[in-house]
């Protein structure tokens, strides 16, 4: 199968990290014998205007990053500047898929996020071969503000295929008017030769973190609100010999002192220091489906959730609570009802290992693959009987 895939995020040499799932999904399906070429606009900064350079060289799909020209995400009276940045960035992906065709007689399109179905409408005079579009971020008013109804309804009716990363997502589709029979319900997954479990002991020496500590590890944009990061320091400020591993932006330096590893890094370097950790918490307010859940699933991490439908539906309380993310009590005492219990700890570990299975990568663009073939197999069938 000929996949033509647009998106929004996409990694390159300068940001590695910019849409690094998209990354693994595709290389994963071209892996289970398709072609894959990616258009995914990038915006014009310095690093970006004199540097073109790929994510990877071992990328296996073929990516087009054309320039665009963006004006942020500023209100002016009534004019969102971003409109601007859409109208480039449509200009952008038009300009390199009409170039594109000319070699590449694609059988599918597959569009990353909603946005990207979006700048699809845009690019297209009109299509004609099936699209799939992934919903992966709930609710859909983030991603629609600078869209008008008669565009949304364009992207979501009962004609159009949608892959959504969790149940909610699925009910979100089916309120702006799609099919039930064209969604799919896919959970985000996780390249498990990556991510599993490793020696503790072992991965705390490589990154020098104290060996007598009970840690904690949260992964994300920890200097954005909805991730709980606040909350969590609140609640572990004075517990007694527990420290925190953050991977994302710095956390403030009030509470640097209950840092032992705090900064970014590069994805392939994760796993390794969800290794060091006795317990995960993630205190999110809004998800389509975690990344970072399933890859400390992984590797055989318990863990301490916000109480939301899309969290509560990756997981299963054999390894995971399910708290009050404002709630800084319930917080504490979720966490010490765990992690001063190694007893418990070694349980709930086992039961993460053992429930990752079902998200493996390769299974889940397995059942993405047979989605998209029984409904091409569909509409061949209803293009012959008609």
């Amino acid at each position: 199968m000929k996949i033509l895939v647009f998106s929004v995020n996409y990694p390159t040499a300068e940001q590695p990290s910019l849409g690094i799932f998209v990354y693994k999904l595709m290389q994963e399906i071209i892996k289970q014998g398709n072609e894959v070429v990616i258009i995914a606009p990038r915006k014009i900064t310095f690093k970006n205007f004199l540097k073109k350079r790929p994510f990877k060289k071992e990328d296996l799909s073929i990516v087009y990053n054309p320039l665009y020209l963006s004006l942020s995400n500023k209100k002016i009276f009534t004019f969102n500047t971003a409109k601007i940045g859409l109208f480039f960035r449509n200009l952008a992906a038009k300009k390199v898929y009409k170039k594109i065709i000319k070699s590449f007689d694609y059988d599918i399109i597959y569009a990353h996020f909603m946005w990207s179905g979006f700048m699809v409408l845009n690019t297209l005079e009109y299509i004609n071969k099936p699209m799939f579009i992934v919903a992966g971020e709930t609710p859909f008013g983030h991603d629609f503000f600078l869209y008008k109804e008669d565009d949304i309804k364009a992207l979501i009716n009962n004609k159009m295929n949608f892959i959504a990363v969790s149940t909610p997502l699925k009910n979100e589709l089916l309120k702006y008017g799609a099919d039930e029979k064209n969604i799919l319900v896919s959970h985000n997954s996780t390249d498990k030769n990556l991510f599993y479990k490793r020696d503790k002991f072992e991965m705390r020496n490589k990154y020098n973190i104290p060996l007598d500590c009970k840690i904690i590890i949260t992964v994300g944009r920890l200097s954005d609100p909805n991730k709980g990061v606040g909350e969590l320091l609140k609640a572990i400020k004075d517990l007694d010999n527990v420290k925190g591993i953050f991977l994302g932006d710095k956390i403030s330096n009030e509470y640097s002192y209950l840092s032992v590893f705090n900064k970014y890094v590069p994805n392939n370097l994760v796993p390794e220091l969800l290794a060091c950790a006795d317990l995960f918490v993630l205190l999110t307010s809004n998800e389509g489906s975690s990344n970072a859940i399933v890859e400390a699933m992984s590797c055989g991490l318990p863990m301490i959730l916000s109480a939301i439908p899309e969290v509560i539906e990756q997981c299963d309380p054999s390894f995971a609570l399910f708290v009050d993310r404002k709630n800084i009590n319930e917080i504490k005492e979720s966490i010490t009802s765990i992690i001063f219990d190694d007893s418990k700890l070694d349980n709930m570990s086992r039961n993460a290992l053992a429930y990752s299975e079902k998200y493996s990568i390769d299974s889940r663009v397995k059942s993405i693959l047979n989605f998209i073939d029984k409904k091409i197999e569909l509409n061949n069938n209803k293009t012959f009987n008609n």
